[in-house]
């Protein structure tokens, strides 16, 4: 029978409260509201990508423990999967991509769950512009590449890669002009920040309440104690 539709998947690539991209965030909050900010920043991506009509929702843990957790947190019809042992962010992407690989999707979309502002417009536009192109690349505002889309027929391209497909420290230029060196038409999407250009808690709430794309984010900022820059700012409200 013929689809209309091709089967696409949008598989988010769950950060561990661990990397080292996140010290200065971990020494500023914590360990334990690392962990709950990173499953906000999760769900604010899974979100988005509910939103895309005719799409599957996957996330992959970087641990089989990590992959439990996630199970009990997250909405039912998510699929999941982790390596059997744990893998750096870079080769994890690598297992993400491999894992759906030969399961009828045309379209595999990897995204890092420490994207802000992800928006269902821009998943769509991703996964739209692979009708196309044969693959894509969201940069952050830093450069590091924060989603990669890719036709399933050119997966076994990336498989042995020793690079990171996302979140490494290959700038997202370099990775389009590694694409279209090895010939494949790839388009870019619009840049977004991610958790790694933040310092600290005050930072991140100045960028992100009010803004659209992060609901369970601003939830979870505004469920803290105020922060030095809240309490300064009722001050001069005060005042």
């Amino acid at each position: 029978m013929y689809r209309l539709t091709p089967r696409q998947v949008v598989v988010i690539i769950s950060r561990s409260p661990a990397d080292p991209k996140l010290s200065a965030l971990a020494r500023d909050i914590g360990p334990v509201r690392l962990d709950d900010l990173l499953l906000a920043t999760l769900r604010d991506a899974i979100a988005a990508a509910v939103r895309v009509d005719g799409v599957t929702i996957a996330a992959v843990a970087p641990t089989r423990g990590h992959l439990v957790h996630l199970r009990q947190l997250l909405p039912a019809g998510v699929e999941f999967a982790a390596p059997p042992e744990p893998l750096g962010p870079g080769r994890l992407a690598r297992f993400a991509l491999t894992s759906f690989q030969g399961r009828d999707y045309e379209r595999i979309m990897l995204v890092d769950s420490a994207v802000l502002h992800l928006t269902s417009r821009l998943v769509g536009t991703g996964l739209g512009a692979l009708a196309s192109a044969d693959a894509v690349v969201g940069g952050s505002q830093r450069g590091a590449t924060y989603a990669f889309g890719l036709l399933e027929r050119h997966v076994d391209r990336f498989a042995q890669s020793e690079e990171p497909l996302i979140h490494g420290d290959r700038l997202a230029t370099e990775f389009v002009g590694q694409l279209r060196a090895m010939r494949l038409g790839t388009r870019r999407l619009d840049p977004l920040p991610t958790l790694d250009a933040f310092s600290s808690l005050n930072d991140l709430e100045s960028a992100v309440l009010g803004v659209p794309g992060s609901h369970h984010l601003s939830a979870f900022l505004t469920s803290l104690p105020l922060t030095q820059t809240a309490l300064g700012d009722l001050e001069r409200h005060i005042r």
